[in-house]
């Protein structure tokens, strides 16, 4: 979104950001399904089976997310 790094790029971005409702929107929506595909049942679910199989299997250092917050994703990162 910003091309390159500069407090002023940023604060300009910003500031384009505030004023443009149509972005706000188009952010809000891609956020609204990045957080019901994350957060979804389905996933839970198969997270679930995946740490009961670790631990019926009796494997050390068993969990679906790797650690405390290893399970969390940023703007499709991690």
């Amino acid at each position: 979104m910003i091309p390159k790094r500069s407090a002023r790029a940023i604060a300009q971005r910003i500031m384009d950001l505030r004023e443009n409702k149509d972005i706000q929107w188009a952010i809000a929506d891609m956020a609204k399904t990045e957080a019901f595909e994350y957060f979804a049942h389905s996933r839970f679910i198969n997270q679930w089976r995946t740490v009961i199989g670790q631990v019926l299997a009796g494997e050390k250092g068993c969990g679906a997310t790797g650690g405390a917050g290893g399970g969390l994703r940023f703007h499709g990162l991690g």
